[in-house]
């Protein structure tokens, strides 16, 4: 599922980079589509972010500074000692154009998109094997080729 041709690289690039877990995305995509509602001025607190997905407070407050963390939301504290506050505010372009577009296919193909969150990282080839594999191929046996004259 990593590799759906359906599934442009870009956005499996920006998945393994910002979002770890089903739970931080949908907290992402709570809080950014929200952003066009009243509540976007004020932003969400852990608590209600919490509330509204029915999840694990610590979980949230997990996801939520790293979402902050990695220039999707902006952490706000409205008074002293309240609750940190939460809104979407892309540090950059690219980054929301990618939230719209993880928002359209979690819409329309959740379980690629939760496939490739859980998928394990790939894993780059080993030189060591790399080495072993092409000295065993030295040995491999070959048919002699039939229009060479020997």
């Amino acid at each position: 599922m990593p590799n759906d041709p359906h599934f442009p690289a870009s956005l499996q690039q920006f998945i393994r980079e910002h979002i770890t877990s089903g739970a931080q995305l949908e907290a992402l995509l709570l809080i950014a589509i929200a952003s066009d509602d009243a509540k976007s001025g004020i932003g969400w607190t852990v608590t209600e972010v919490t509330a509204e997905l029915r999840s694990e407070r610590n979980l949230m407050a997990t996801a939520l500074r790293s979402l902050a963390e990695s220039g999707l939301l902006v952490a706000t504290e409205a008074s002293s000692g309240s609750e940190l506050r939460y809104r979407y505010v892309p540090a950059t372009d690219n980054l929301r154009a990618s939230v719209e577009a993880i928002s359209r296919l979690y819409r329309e193909r959740r379980h690629v998109v939760l496939g490739i969150i859980y998928a394990p990282p790939a894993k780059p080839p080993s030189p060591a094997i790399d080495s072993a594999r092409a000295f065993s191929d030295a040995f491999r046996l070959r048919k002699p080729n039939s229009d060479r004259e020997d």
